[in-house]
């Protein structure tokens, strides 16, 4: 088909101008809509490193740069479960499944996902309410056969009966894997309460129960039908992310164009806008039993879709006033009175919460057992804050706050990876004008008071579903939701509690502030020709090294500050582990309204313990950087260095602690990898030691955990991105003297740092560790089957990725596609502290673990070994072409940059050019290096496998021999990988 078949609408695309992107726009005969997006030039300041990610050739519109990027594709459907008929719930996910299951065209079953695993691809898809979203990823020279069988997808899909017969279990494998999480199951009590017409009362999952009651003739009829029905091209959006538009353009009118265009989808009945999701005459007040200890209260406020008003955001600005965590706002206030934690205001982004039939703005409070049981109270305060800030109106300064970082976000937006740029932009396609599809979702274009007070009007009680989450006593006597099987017990707030929350007022209560930390200065520092290409240590003098890199491939006024405090006090025992747990979660408490300030301005921190030292990284615009992260960690009162934390602020976050450990690792996937690191890892506490120690720790315990750290440290850091090396080695000389252990301490060697090491399992050895699952509810049993390789290499961490690359998708069609095993399976290459190893997990509700490990052990015998051995020339060069385009691809933003090289940093490994190191080994890989890898993975003499079992309610006992005790296993297996303690780095 010639490449004019389309036509090109003229309307203008606002685009930022630091955005290096071309977009185009065209429309098929069909009227599928397109838009194809040109990857962004290379930069040409960050020397081998970048160079090998392209760094020195600019992209161009016929392919022609030395390094490839993958090519993207993204289709969004306008359907989802909305369209659900009413005896088939599930029916338009089920139809997502059986899409990638062949068509009439290439028919076989896993012919889609063999074509993009051989040639650097994956795929996925989702579907929301009113939306499908197809998306996946393939090396450029390979697009156009990729858009050939894409295409095939909505024209004409087999949907046999065979296929439908098992995909069927992998929805129900989807659900019950997300059976016990409180999240979709408060979720799901929601769209129960709402009116029995509406859409929101569907049950999009589907499982076994909702699609069991036809045959998979008649199923396969139904989908037939929906897919005619609704799949039309005048509903879909197409983004495809590439090098050569023109050759893209030819590839879309050869394929695309066949897509059926049938009859305009059936608008919503005008009732549904009219009366809205729920009825709140009715009951209005519903309180929800979760399976895990958590305390919770949710305000969800039915508003009238609000799509259309995205320019005037009338809900975002009072998400953005209502959600405000200064001095004097609802959660400052709450928090302060021991009953909250946080808060959260607005209209989610998530379909469930905005679409074209209404709009959900929520509020969300996590709170304290004292919050729940005066519940009550909260409410009122949450209702006098609304009432405050309505009354008052939109404050204009406000608004221009918001507005002006909502156009930085836009001007120096971070960079996506293909995938997530074709699905932003497919997404946005289905709800803004052209034009806006970048600018709409992001900034804040028209200030409309009218429009955000017809919108603060509808925030009050008398519109309003109350959501309590928390135990109860006398659930027994609740009714039960059908799908999810929730207890919830649902009635009306009584009407003069109602009348006290329309008038109620809180004195401590006051309007929301501009923050002092939005920054004025985007200025792009600039670089010499002698800049560094890697990052360099800028300074290294008595407890501090630090490393600096100013890189601006990217483009953006940003930087990362990470560091990691060293220091044997945070893991030598339970309680110190708990109490560098506690002092990171004090410190956020005691600087929250600081770190709000910081948030609204976009700059972030973070604080975690690990088993060697605190770590700690701050990110945002440098303009504000620095004064925010020395603000945090030694200027204020309230900073790490300074910080006293009180009785009632401990006993508080103590509190939350205790809840979130109740019921931590209660996810099977979450918990088999916990029980292989305690068997991996010396030392590793376990979960049950942490509580017992949580039980009695005292605030003195931590004061003493805090001292140690303070006064005998070792900071390692490292400052990247818009930072001149000047202002990182003022920033480092700033941190080094008020950090200056006392003592005079001057080498690094001198600060005592846990000894950590890493088990090396014996050669020929099968090990097995079993546990039942932390969820006595739980029906899914997990396994994993780990084979350790040895310590890391460039070279063995090379092979190992590229075999795990070309050995996914064949598990996954071998035990997820055909076996139905369950809807996880996975595999993956892993480093442990410095060990190499392969991981095969499966998690089902259908089989025991032992059936899974079973069945893994059989693929890998009869199907996996034999695959590799044969494996053709040809075919193992696409792989290696596929692969080496997405080692080269890693840099594709700052954040992605900064968390490879601070990974080298952390890991003492300061192989800062390890792309060149993968690409030239890649470049060398035969089919025998990958059959000798396999073999000495997994071969009975050779290999050094644990598997990692956790046993569900229904899973019978392991009638094997188990790893009961750790400490045994460990004391009987002698080698080790040492952990080297930080060290002067090596010249």
């Amino acid at each position: 088909m010639p490449v004019d078949c389309f036509t090109r609408p003229t309307d203008a695309l606002v685009q930022s101008a630091h955005d290096g992107r071309v977009y185009r726009r065209m429309t098929l005969p069909n009227g599928l809509r397109v838009t194809l997006v040109q990857h962004e030039p290379r930069g040409d300041d960050c020397g081998d490193d970048s160079s090998s990610d392209g760094g020195d050739d600019d992209s161009s519109s016929d392919g022609g740069d030395d390094v490839r990027r993958p090519s993207a594709v993204a289709l969004a459907v306008s359907v989802g479960h909305f369209r659900d008929p009413d005896n088939l719930p599930g029916l338009a996910h089920l139809l997502e499944h059986m899409l990638f299951l062949g068509t009439t065209k290439y028919p076989g079953e896993n012919e889609w996902e063999s074509f993009l695993s051989e040639h650097g691809g994956y795929s996925n898809a989702h579907t929301s309410e009113e939306t499908t979203l197809y998306f996946y990823e393939i090396h450029p020279e390979y697009l156009v056969e990729s858009l050939d069988r894409f295409a095939d997808f909505f024209i004409d899909p087999l949907l046999s009966p065979d296929a439908i017969a098992r995909e069927r279990q992998a929805v129900d494998a989807e659900f019950q894997e997300g059976l016990q999480v409180d999240e979709h199951r408060v979720v799901q009590v929601m769209c129960h309460a709402a009116r029995p017409e509406h859409p929101l009362q569907k049950f999009g999952w589907g499982n076994e129960q909702s699609l069991g009651g036809a045959s998979d003739v008649e199923i396969a009829q139904a989908l037939r039908e929906f897919h005619t029905t609704h799949y039309s091209a005048s509903r879909m959006n197409l983004v495809v992310v590439t090098e050569d538009l023109d050759e893209a353009e030819r590839g879309i009118c050869a394929s695309l164009n066949a897509i059926p265009n049938s009859t305009p989808q059936t608008a919503y009945h005008p009732a549904l806008l009219e009366l809205g999701p729920f009825d709140v005459t009715q009951s209005n007040f519903f309180e929800v039993v979760p399976v895990k200890e958590t305390y919770s209260i949710e305000l969800v406020f039915p508003l009238p879709s609000l799509v259309q008003h995205y320019a005037s955001v009338p809900a975002a600005y009072w998400g953005e006033v209502i959600g405000d965590e200064g001095h004097g706002s609802a959660i400052s206030v709450l928090r302060d009175r021991g009953l909250a934690s946080s808060l959260s205001a607005g209209v989610g982004h998530e379909q469930t919460y905005e679409n074209n039939l209404y709009s959900l703005f929520t509020i969300s409070v996590v709170l304290s057992k004292a919050g729940f049981e005066r519940w009550q109270s909260v409410l009122k305060t949450i209702m006098a804050y609304i009432k405050l800030v309505v009354d008052a109106g939109p404050q204009s300064d406000l608004w221009e706050q918001y507005r002006s970082m909502s156009c930085a976000s836009f001007e120096w937006a971070e960079q996506k990876d293909p995938v997530e740029t074709a699905e932003s932009v497919a997404i946005a396609m289905q709800t803004y004008p052209w034009g806006d599809i970048l600018r709409g979702p992001i900034v804040w274009q028209t200030f409309s008071p009218d429009r955000m007070i017809a919108v603060g009007a509808k925030l009050n009680i008398q519109n309003c579903l109350v959501i309590l989450v928390g135990p109860s006593d006398d659930s027994e006597t609740f009714q039960t939701e059908p799908w999810f099987g929730t207890k919830y017990r649902e009635s009306r707030l009584a009407s003069d509690f109602m009348d006290d929350l329309s008038l109620a007022v809180d004195p401590a209560l006051t309007l929301p502030k501009r923050s002092p930390l939005i920054p004025k200065s985007f200025t792009l520092v600039p670089r010499g020709p002698s800049d560094p290409t890697y990052p360099q240590v800028i300074l290294e003098r008595g407890n501090l090294r630090m490393w600096h890199f100013l890189e601006q491939r990217h483009q953006t006024p940003r930087a990362y500050i990470s560091l990691r405090f060293y220091s044997a006090s945070v893991y030598d025992s339970p309680v110190a582990a708990v109490s560098s747990r506690l002092i990171a979660l004090l410190l956020e408490d005691s600087l929250m309204e600081y770190l709000y300030q910081g948030e609204v301005a976009e700059l972030s921190m973070s604080i975690r313990e690990t088993r060697r030292c605190m770590e700690f990284q701050a990110d945002g615009f440098t303009d504000r950087l620095f004064e925010f992260t020395q603000h945090i960690l030694f200027q204020s009162p309230q900073s790490l260095l300074q910080a006293q934390f009180t009785a009632d602020r401990f006993a508080l976050v103590k509190e939350r602690l205790q809840v979130g450990w109740a019921s931590a690792y209660f996810a099977p996937a979450e918990q088999v990898t916990y029980e292989r690191l305690r068997v991996l890892q010396v030392p590793k506490y376990s979960i049950e030691e942490l509580r017992e120690a949580l039980d009695r720790i005292q605030l003195s315990d931590v004061a003493e955990v805090l001292r140690r750290l303070r006064s005998s440290t070792f900071i390692e850091g490292f400052i990247h991105g818009n930072v001149s090396a000047a202002d990182a080695d003022t920033f480092a000389n700033d941190l080094q003297a008020a950090w200056n252990a006392p003592g005079g301490r001057t080498r690094d060697e001198d600060i005592p740092q846990t000894a950590l090491s890493v088990l090396l399992l014996p050669k020929g050895s099968c090990s097995c560790r079993a546990q039942s699952s932390f969820n006595e509810h739980e029906d899914n049993s997990a396994h994993v089957s780990y084979y350790q390789l040895g310590v890391d290499t460039v070279p063995d961490r090379t092979r190992l990725k590229l075999l795990q690359r070309i050995a996914s998708e064949m598990c996954f069609d071998a035990l997820r596609t055909r076996a139905q095993l369950g809807y996880t399976v996975t595999m993956d290459h892993i480093n442990t502290d410095g060990v190499l190893g392969l991981t095969i997990e499966v998690v089902s509700a259908k089989y025991s673990a032992m059936e899974c490990e079973s069945a893994v052990d059989d693929w890998i015998r009869d199907e996996l070994m034999p695959a590799i051995s044969s494996m053709t020339p040809e075919s193992l060069d696409n792989h290696i072409e596929g692969f080496v385009m997405d080692i080269e691809a890693q840099d594709f933003s700052l954040s992605a940059t900064h968390d490879r090289l601070w990974a080298e940093i952390v890991a003492q490994t300061y192989v800062f050019d390890r792309i060149d190191r993968e690409v030239d080994t890649a470049d060398r890989i035969k089919r025998r290096d990958l059959v000798s890898l396999l073999t000495k993975l997994v071969g009975t003499a050779t290999r050094a496998k644990l598997s990692t079992h956790i046993l569900g309610r229904n899973s019978p006992a392991y009638d094997g021999r188990s790893i009961d005790s750790i400490a045994t296993f460990q004391g009987e297996c002698p080698l080790r990988h040492v952990i080297p303690l930080s060290r002067k780095v090596p010249t």
